[in-house]
């Protein structure tokens, strides 16, 4: 049993695109780092934090944990004093690969109505964050923070989901997104005449 095991597990390695497993360890070195954090909170702090996860969180949380059940109590600390220095760091915004400030395209964000873009923006967070992690993350820091501090608690939890995801980003998909918010502002602006 063992080996029809290990061997549907090579099978399913090969067939998986490089890309692919090195953002899904990226992601799955994370969630372990979480596991471990969390696994040292008191009994009442674990619920409160259990309470805010999405089921889905809920369920990655639990898998690292299973992963992390053996793991050392200097791990656990490291991975604690970890998400402590962070939380006091404050968010750290990851900064594209490719990227000039002088002809961005999502500079016309920076120009609009923060009332507009905040709305436009959470809106494609609903569908499409990491969209919206790439644009916040070509943006200048103090425009990226004024719309930061406006998005609903829904919008900032999808978003901060997807930013280990924004280095794997393409250029192509890159431009595409810049497209894309270029054309809805436009859209947004035709609609609401009294918005630009």
């Amino acid at each position: 049993m063992t080996l029809v095991t290990t061997a549907r597990q090579e099978a399913s390695k090969r067939r998986k695109p490089k890309r692919m497993s090195d953002n899904s360890s990226m992601t799955e070195a994370g969630i372990d780092r979480a596991a471990l954090a969390f696994s040292l909170l008191p009994a009442n702090t674990a619920e409160v934090v259990n309470r805010r996860l999405s089921v889905g969180e809920r369920m990655r949380l639990r898998e690292g944990l299973a992963r992390m059940r053996d793991a050392s109590d200097a791990r656990r600390m490291t991975a604690i004093r970890a998400l402590a220095q962070s939380v006091q760091r404050g968010l750290e915004w990851p900064r594209p690969s490719v990227h000039d400030e002088s002809d961005c395209p999502f500079n016309i964000v920076v120009n609009q109505p923060r009332a507009l873009i905040v709305d436009m923006l959470e809106r494609i967070a609903a569908r499409e964050p990491l969209e919206v992690a790439v644009t916040l993350c070509h943006l200048p820091a103090e425009p990226r923070e004024m719309l930061w501090q406006a998005f609903s608690a829904e919008a900032r939890s999808a978003v901060l989901a997807t930013l280990d995801q924004v280095h794997f980003v393409s250029t192509v998909r890159t431009r595409s997104y810049a497209r894309d918010i270029t054309a809805r502002l436009s859209r947004e602006r035709r609609l609401s005449p009294r918005s630009g």
